[in-house]
């Protein structure tokens, strides 16, 4: 290439990119140009007092608080609460940009236009006029120069025709912007406060006692909050209050916000009396906002407000948890029945081996004897199980009333004078879990006909009816460190309270059939024994007397087998006193298994 066709590539490269550079200062103009086209000289975020003005109207005139919360200015020192969304009109407003400079257009006719005033902190202002509309552009002057006419989206200014009343929040427990309710206290009355709050864990109730909440009302609240709105407004001022009802025995709802900040906002409700104007509606006032407000009675029975009024305790217990897991979700590695009346007695069930193999064993302690035996695992689908009934029952522990919120003492006395039950657990990293005491007590302190325990009954005792338990009384303890006294459900009493002997497996005979080295059989007064070698295919059956079975020898391997399973159909007593009782004076068959334990 020569020398002058680099000379004329280096030229041609230079002005390409002094012409770039030239689009790109005028794209930065534009930019900057743009951003200039807005009506208001500043931005929301300054603006502290808003002033909409239009002709044979009151004005709208909204002001932001210390707290940058705004206030809807109304006569005298009437303030309310702004409709949220007519906050977020006005701060798009603020930002609206103009669309065209049209000096052609007609200034705004002062008869029909609308004016707006706003402020900042710092005193600046600006004065806009709106006037009609010409193909979805609204003309609009600035601080009362006709001689600029501008055109903006009338889409974006729709909030100049709201009516005054439209600006008027009627969302009575509105949430702050960016806010969520950290704590909420609903009052029927001057008793039966109810306090929840959200914590670390979720939400709990903290008053009159803490506890854990029903998730399911909690919701319900929440939902019911959100959406109280009023259904009209009363008066602009409160007055007389008792004449609306409000007074120290009102009731009342308050929500503490908080923002991304950090910064707290308290809403509060008070409730007054029926309306005087519509029966199917109640005065209610918002602590800080001066009108009297109508609610729906209906709204307000949806968190039974006057239920409570009426029954206040039934009231303290509403968002309380009602369904208990004493397991705290897990298989324990030990459970601890103690049986405390008419006769002492002590079960403990413990998981053998790993969790996966679920070989559990009882230890039945009473009368001075000791004595263990198999316990059949909990199985889901197999409820009729005496320990999966028992894991059910204390992980699903249903609370029919609470009585009081003290442990056993001289208060609860008429209740708990009778412990009859005792469970305790031990979850499989050594952690206790909550104890249940179960005590004999009907709710009105009295002992039930009868005892509420299998004595002296007839029959067996699992076909004694469900209708002649008692319903019990509880007490569980160490919940969170929470006692109370509480009433249960007859049918969970019935399910935990089970005869100690009841949780012994149904297999007649509790060893592996491998291990057997002998089977004796006696029958009709004659005696047979057999001994065994190998084991699997090699298996082979001698009779005592060292004579091979032989062609019987596969039939008699399934003998054993099935002798291994035979499982009883149920329980009919719990001992034997006399062997005629039940005919074991005289056994058809006896079948006698020796075995030795593994590892020899």
């Amino acid at each position: 290439m020569s020398k002058r066709s680099v000379i004329i590539l280096a030229a041609l490269a230079a002005l390409l990119s002094l012409f770039s550079l030239s689009l790109s200062r005028r794209d930065s103009s534009d930019w900057r140009s743009s951003r200039a086209r807005r009506l208001f000289p500043f931005p929301w975020l300054v603006v502290n007092a808003i002033r909409i003005e239009r002709a044979g109207q009151d004005p709208v005139v909204l002001e932001k608080t210390w707290n940058g919360e705004w206030q809807l200015l109304g006569d005298g020192d009437l303030r309310d609460s702004p409709n949220p969304k007519a906050v977020e009109e006005l701060s798009a407003l603020v930002m609206l940009p103009w669309r065209e400079e049209a000096p052609d257009l007609p200034a705004p006719d002062p008869e029909s236009a609308v004016a707006v005033a706003a402020t900042t902190a710092s005193g600046e202002s600006v004065r806009i006029v709106f006037g009609g509309v010409r193909q979805n552009l609204r003309t609009a002057i600035i601080n009362g120069d006709p001689e600029m006419v501008y055109g903006v989206n009338q889409d974006l200014a729709k909030i100049l025709d709201w009516p005054r009343e439209r600006f008027r929040n009627l969302n009575l427990l509105a949430m702050p912007a960016g806010g969520r309710p950290v704590r909420v206290t609903v009052a029927p009355g001057p008793e039966g406060r109810v306090a929840l709050e959200r914590q670390t864990a979720g939400w709990a109730m903290s008053e009159p006692v803490e506890w854990q909440v029903d998730a399911a009302r909690l919701d319900m609240l929440l939902r019911w909050m959100d959406n109280l709105r009023a259904e009209s407004i009363a008066a602009e001022m409160t007055g007389d209050a008792e004449w609306f009802g409000f007074t120290p025995d009102s009731g009342y709802i308050e929500a503490v916000f908080v923002d991304h900040d950090g910064a707290e906002a308290v809403r509060r409700v008070e409730i007054g009396k029926e309306s005087a104007e519509n029966s199917e509606e109640a005065y209610a006032r918002v602590v800080g906002r001066n009108p009297v407000f109508t609610v729906s009675k209906a709204s307000l029975g949806e968190i039974a407000l006057e239920f409570g009024r009426q029954h206040p305790r039934d009231w303290a217990n509403f968002y309380r948890l009602r369904s208990l897991n004493l397991l705290r979700g897990e298989m324990p590695e030990k459970i601890i029945i103690e049986r405390l009346l008419p006769k002492p007695a002590k079960l403990t069930i413990e998981m053998l081996g790993e969790p996966e193999e679920m070989r559990w064993r009882g230890t039945l302690e009473e009368d001075g004897a000791t004595r263990s035996f198999a316990v059949d695992p909990p199985v889901a689908e197999d409820s009729s199980r005496p320990l999966t009934a028992l894991v059910t029952g204390l992980s699903r522990f249903r609370v029919k009333y609470f009585l009081a919120d003290q442990p056993p003492g001289p208060e609860t006395a008429r209740w708990t004078a009778y412990p009859a039950w005792r469970f305790s657990s031990t979850s499989p990293n050594g952690t206790p879990n909550p104890e249940l005491v179960l005590y004999a007590a009907d709710a009105e302190g009295n002992l039930p006909p009868g005892a509420p325990f299998v004595e002296g009954e007839a029959g067996p005792a699992e076909m004694r009816p469900l209708s002649g338990m008692p319903e019990f009384v509880g007490i569980a303890s160490s919940i969170g460190g929470r006692p109370a006294v509480m009433e249960m459900f007859s049918d969970l009493s019935f399910l935990l309270c089970l005869p100690p002997y009841r949780y012994q497996s149904k297999r007649m005979i509790d060893s592996d059939p491998r291990a057997w080295r002998k089977v004796e059989l006696v029958a009709a007064g004659s005696r047979h024994a057999y001994l065994r070698e190998g084991r699997g295919v090699s298996e082979q059956w001698w009779r005592e007397d060292g004579e091979p079975l032989m062609d019987d020898n596969n039939r008699f391997v399934i003998a054993v087998q099935a002798l291994s399973q035979l499982q009883a159909l149920g329980f009919v007593a719990e001992t034997v006193d006399r062997d005629d009782k039940f005919g074991l004076d005289q056994p058809t068959i006896t079948a006698i298994v020796y075995g030795i334990s593994e590892g020899g």
